[in-house]
């Protein structure tokens, strides 16, 4: 039993013997302190790996999944020893002297038109590759046969893309002083292309108008990038700082945060419950959670305006610890609101209409009898809000549907829905209870608000009313054109509309209401 090493040569894992892995190690460390010194080492290194990964890959079989000392010592046989290549120059000339390997045919990537055919083919006979290319050239004046066959050719035969791979196509032996004298013989080549070019004239010139563009070029970029960096600054301090005002207007116009009065103005007290500890600390939360990233938005454009440093950590994590309280602070009250708006529930009350004394019915909203109110900017699913001795009040629009009447009585009756939501079904009903709505009548007109409403210091449940005035079969009503937000998916015999049923008059048949003409 022995011990193996897993490694990793060229991208390909191997397992090892632990014999074989020193004398590798030894071997490959050898090479390395050789050409770590000397110019293009590192890519003559690279190449001894990848051609000692391909000689070892083709011992590896099903049978075969270690690699042992004699595969090291083979494949050090066939690279060449260190000692005959790093001091004795005599051992050169003999490895000149032994028999070359085998040529095989590549395409040429180092001397190529189109794809490389005829200068690797010239490489394996030894010819020019001018005359081959001629004689391509040539026949494709004979029905393009050439064509044909040089484009078979570059399907069927491999590109040289490896040091190994060039090596054989020139019939050398693939071995450290070979694939050394290549990377050499390459990077001469490029060196001496790069001094001779930039000798010249023409070089040094237009070396000379680019680093005086480029360096006009940079300059300008500073300067640019300075001022859009300036501009951004100036729009991030700007947009935080009017933000977190109209944020912090918004949550506290005219609300009582305890111990302390600011103003809200999305927030007016009938949304909670005014003065409650859960609602301060809602505002509060909402407040921590959006303004304090708009002071790190802030601090962010000051930094660009006035490129100045803090190293004050402590700022920074103040500011992320009362984020953090701020939001564990909205989740906790607003699943308490959530709560509390979890259940619904409605409250139903009907009234007679004994004072009507004709048959045709007028329907038209009250006046208006509020004096002395301001209206807020606030309109959401058809509330608004009016403030009435400096108090919130809230009112909704209610919806009024006309059926008709089962009794067999001839008085008109109103149905009265209240709905509200709340944490419970009591506390829905008594919510619901709370709305205020009113109607009145004479002798051949019913009166009906235009607005319910919902008192100062009174939560907001999503509180609704919907009116059903029931008619008996015969009667007649006239809708007036003051009806409009009142009515609401009034059903008749022809599918008027309800904007198209006012300002006419109805009669309730067995069929339902019908246009009276």
């Amino acid at each position: 039993m022995k011990k193996t090493f897993t490694i990793n040569i060229n991208a390909i894992i191997f397992n090892i013997d632990d014999d074989a892995y020193e004398k590798l190690k030894k071997y490959l460390g050898e090479i390395n302190e050789h050409f770590s010194s000397l110019d293009g080492g590192r890519e003559i290194v690279t190449d001894i790996e990848a051609r000692i990964a391909e000689l070892f890959h083709e011992k590896i079989s099903e049978a075969k999944q270690v690699i042992t000392l004699a595969d090291v010592d083979n494949v050090i046989s066939i690279m060449g020893n260190p000692e005959d290549f790093f001091d004795d120059e005599e051992m050169k000339e003999k490895e000149k002297k032994k028999t070359k390997i085998k040529k095989r045919i590549y395409r040429n990537p180092e001397n190529m038109i189109l794809g490389g055919v005829c200068s690797g083919i010239s490489e394996y006979f030894g010819i020019d590759p001018i005359i081959l290319r001629l004689i391509f050239f040539i026949s494709v004046f004979f029905y393009g046969t050439s064509i044909f066959i040089y484009l078979i050719l570059w399907v069927i035969i491999p590109r040289a893309e490896t040091r190994a791979q060039k090596l054989e196509m020139k019939g050398e032996r693939v071995n450290i002083p070979n694939i050394e004298k290549s990377i050499k013989k390459e990077y001469d080549d490029v060196k001496d292309n790069l001094n001779n070019l930039s000798n010249t004239k023409g070089y040094k010139k237009a070396r000379n108008i680019f680093s005086q563009f480029f360096g006009f070029l940079g300059e300008f970029l500073k300067i640019c990038l300075k001022a859009i960096l300036i501009i951004i600054g100036i729009a991030f301090t700007i947009s935080g700082v009017i933000s977190i005002a109209g944020i912090t207007s918004a949550l506290f116009w005219g609300h009582i945060l305890w111990p302390f009065t600011f103003n809200s103005l999305i927030f007016p007290t009938f949304l909670s419950a005014a003065g409650t500890i859960s609602t301060t600390l809602f505002l509060i939360g909402i407040l921590l959670t959006i303004s304090i990233p708009l002071i790190l938005l802030i601090y962010a454009g000051l930094l660009m305006i006035f490129k100045f440093k803090s190293n004050n950590k402590f700022i920074g994590f103040g500011l992320l610890a009362l984020w953090l309280i701020g939001l564990v602070i909205l989740l906790a009250t607003g699943l308490n609101q959530v709560h509390n708006y979890s259940k619904t529930s409605n409250y139903v009350k009907y009234e007679k209409f004994n004072k009507l004394k004709t048959n045709t019915i007028y329907l038209q909203t009250s006046p208006d009898t509020l004096n002395n109110y301001t209206e807020r900017k606030i309109v959401f699913d058809k509330y608004k809000v009016l403030v009435i001795d400096d108090k919130n009040y809230l009112f909704g629009r209610p919806k009024l549907n006309i059926v008709q009447s089962t009794d067999n009585n001839e008085k008109c009756e109103l149905k009265i829905k209240r709905i509200s939501n709340g944490s419970s079904e009591k506390n829905c009903v008594n919510n619901a209870k709370k709305i205020t709505y009113n109607f009145s009548e004479n002798d051949s007109t019913i009166f009906f608000d235009n607005y319910f409403s919902i008192k100062a210091r009174q939560e907001w449940k999503n509180q609704k009313i919907f009116l059903s005035l029931k008619i008996p079969v015969g009667k007649v009503i006239y809708l007036n054109q003051n009806m409009e937000d009142v009515i609401f998916d009034i059903e008749n015999t022809t599918n008027t509309f309800d904007d198209n049923m006012l300002g006419h008059y109805w009669v309730m048949k067995p069929e339902g209401l019908t246009l009276l003409k």
